[in-house]
């Protein structure tokens, strides 16, 4: 039996992160697979735009990042967003780049939980 063919796309990104030096699971601990999400996803994004402002918030023992694109005291809708990371590379950090973006370009406030 021949191993799997992978989608080119995603073959493509493979070759493009080994290019960069990212090292796949079980290559490095946890902490540094962490570490290296990080990096990647700030790098990804570059230079944010400003918010208005950017919180961190511990609501009942979870750490959560809230996005205001503007001052008010009007009640806004929110968006809840849930990042990704299996629950072991993903941080309160890793949607800095989408958040901003969603709280900037749609004016509402973006609840990230960590």
């Amino acid at each position: 039996m021949s191993p799997p063919v992978l989608d080119p796309q995603i073959q493509a990104v493979l070759e493009e992160q080994a290019a960069a030096g990212v090292q796949p699971p079980g290559a490095v601990t946890v902490d540094e697979l962490r570490a290296q999400y990080e990096r990647l996803c700030a790098e990804q994004w570059g230079a944010l735009d400003e918010v208005h402002s950017v919180e961190d918030v511990d609501a009942d023992g979870v750490a959560m990042r809230i996005y205001r694109s503007a001052e008010t005291d009007e009640p806004s809708m929110a968006l809840v967003y849930f990042h990704g990371g299996g629950w072991v590379t993903g941080s309160i950090v890793t949607p800095d780049g989408p958040a901003w973006a969603i709280a900037k370009q749609s004016g509402i406030v973006v609840d990230s939980v960590g």
